[in-house]
């Protein structure tokens, strides 16, 4: 009776799911058996809610096999319209952390064999305290690695745990160990789909500096002048970049941004007490006399002026120097909708200090250490520090910053590992290793650029660009894609965007249903860039179970 009972409830939901059109099927990208998050993150990129909706486990199958036989009756294949990005995989996460939802492993078995897709996860991690999650984790690490098409544990400053002072369940230590049991459980999976950014990686991601300032711009003998802060920059020539139109993104190949026009170079001189205390004027003729007091503090850099929606600003450094370091700095002057003005330093600290010790040491950028010991990491966590101290002789708050922002970080990802059973060498593997800097604005991230930028999801650097919000951007090139979703509801008819997140399409209070709703190819939101609504259907039928968020995990 059972099996009688299941196929009748696929083929009524099969019924329900022709109404999608193929698109929604062939250009499929997040799958999601959940929405909302029990992470408590002071940060979401993605704007996840604090109260959580999950898909009872039999309804998943059901879902699942009623996808499927839809995409077998008209010839499709699932997310193989997503030429650009993974066809072929889904996503189980987005406004969620899947490796808290109890059927993972149904999911990942269903989506293998009903949909013939991989899976793609990424995750903060899960308590190890939670018995029930440990075995399903171990059950999948043991039997479903070849479900995966990548496995990425991002490690921020942001989650609850990381950022707990000390509480009966949360601790900085609890969550090291939390993430470092894991490290542990998904090693075969690691290891089955070998290191790399888009197959298996931990990826470090820092908070911004940012500094609310005075920007002041003039001309000293024809040469452009701009200070913010402890930072001043004179134009090598009498030119400006400032005079010509904003430089633009005219394409993205593997991740590398090319502009309309070249930088133009400018002396670049940091130094708290000089810029603070003298002239900026006679500063600027003294770098353009080539005072020698004054020479060997200052550095040639390359200059842009881009523009996003809230006006100008200009971007040194925007990439990698000839050393391999990352020291971008972005000068963002006061305009009509940008009422502050300062600057936001996104140089990579920790990236920097294991280039030098790599360099040192004969490696080149993107080799690993086979070799290495925790003496090596060390090396580099003493340097790290060495450099974070250097800075207060010239940039306090850079120094401030990375002292209570990156340092401890590291740090922190070095006992995970340690604690994981993982080899030293994993330290130094640039595939497994992964700083990618600043955190970007996306999701909540605006209230930490201190107004510097006006709108949600609004790029302020070209790094931010190129990746999303640009005509060029990685995410325009990809387009349109399409997203399942359990509806969030409550049984007052009331849901705030706090509980349900920013992410989430609701409609009237009917529980027990999904969302199959087009995505923005940059925000991940249900609308367009006008801020319409994009195509949606409603699919009834389901058991959607809620939970509020509780301390912890």
């Amino acid at each position: 009776m059972a099996i009688i009972s299941e196929n009748h409830e696929v083929k009524s939901l099969v019924q329900a799911l022709e109404q999608l059109p193929d698109e929604a099927l062939e250009r499929i990208q997040y799958l999601q058996p959940e929405i909302g998050c029990f992470n408590s993150c002071g940060f979401c990129s993605q704007e996840a809610g604090t109260r959580v909706w999950q898909l009872a486990e039999h309804s998943l199958i059901i879902l699942m096999k009623a996808i499927g036989e839809v995409a077998k009756k008209r010839g499709l294949k699932i997310s193989a319209g997503r030429t650009q990005h993974r066809p072929g995989v889904i996503f189980p996460y987005l406004d969620n952390d899947c490796f808290s939802y109890p059927h993972l492993d149904t999911f990942l078995r269903m989506a293998e064999q009903e949909l013939r897709v991989k899976t793609r996860i990424a995750t903060v991690g899960f308590s190890r305290h939670n018995a029930e999650l440990v075995t399903m984790h171990e059950r999948i690490a043991t039997d479903l690695a070849g479900s995966f098409a990548g496995l990425r544990i991002s490690y921020t400053p942001y989650t609850a745990g990381y950022a707990a002072v000390s509480s009966a369940k949360l601790s900085r230590d609890e969550y090291e160990k939390d993430v470092a049991n894991t490290l542990k459980i998904y090693r075969p999976v690691f290891e089955h789909l070998g290191f790399g950014r888009d197959t298996a990686s931990m990826e470090l991601r820092f908070h911004p500096n940012v500094q609310l300032c005075e920007v002041f711009e003039f001309s000293v003998g024809g040469h452009h002048v701009i200070t913010a802060g402890p930072h001043l920059l004179v134009s090598c020539t009498p030119n400006s970049v400032s005079g010509r139109p904003p430089t633009r993104i005219v394409q993205v190949e593997g991740g590398v941004a090319s502009f309309n026009q070249k930088a133009q170079d400018y002396y670049l001189l940091t130094a708290d007490a000089l810029v603070n205390s003298f002239d900026a004027s006679s500063l600027a003729e003294r770098i353009l006399s080539g005072d020698s007091e004054i020479k060997k503090l200052v550095r040639k850099v390359p200059v842009h002026c881009f523009k996003n929606s809230d006006g100008r600003y200009y971007a040194i450094s925007p990439g990698f120097d000839s050393n391999n370091h990352f020291r971008a700095l972005h000068i963002y002057p006061s305009t009509v909708s940008r009422s502050v003005s300062g600057y936001n330093d996104a140089t990579r600290h920790f990236l920097n200090t294991l280039m030098d010790f790599k360099q040192r040491m004969g490696y080149s950028r993107r080799e690993g250490i086979d070799h290495a010991t925790w003496s090596d990491v060390d090396t580099v966590l003493n340097e790290l520090s060495a450099v974070t101290d250097a800075l207060a002789d010239t940039d306090l708050h850079a120094a401030f910053h990375a002292q209570r922002h990156v340092r401890p970080l590291v740090e922190s990802y070095s006992r995970v590992l340690k604690r994981s059973g993982y080899e030293p060498s994993f330290f130094f593997n640039p595939n497994f290793t992964i700083d990618t800097g600043q955190i970007v604005n996306q999701g909540r991230a605006k209230k930490y650029f201190k107004g510097l930028v006006n709108k949600d999801d609004e790029p302020l650097t070209p790094n931010e660009a190129r990746n999303f919000g640009d005509e060029k951007s990685v995410g325009s090139k990809r387009g349109r894609v399409w997203r399942i979703v359990p509806q969030p509801y409550t049984s007052s008819g009331r849901v705030s965007k706090t509980q349900f997140g920013g992410k989430s399409v609701v409609q009237g209070n009917a529980p027990g249903m999904v969302v199959v709703h087009e995505v923005n190819d940059n925000t991940l939101r249900p609308v367009d860039h006008d801020g319409k609504p994009l195509r949606r259907y409603f699919i009834p039928g389901l058991e959607v179970i809620t939970s509020a968020r509780s301390e912890g995990w």
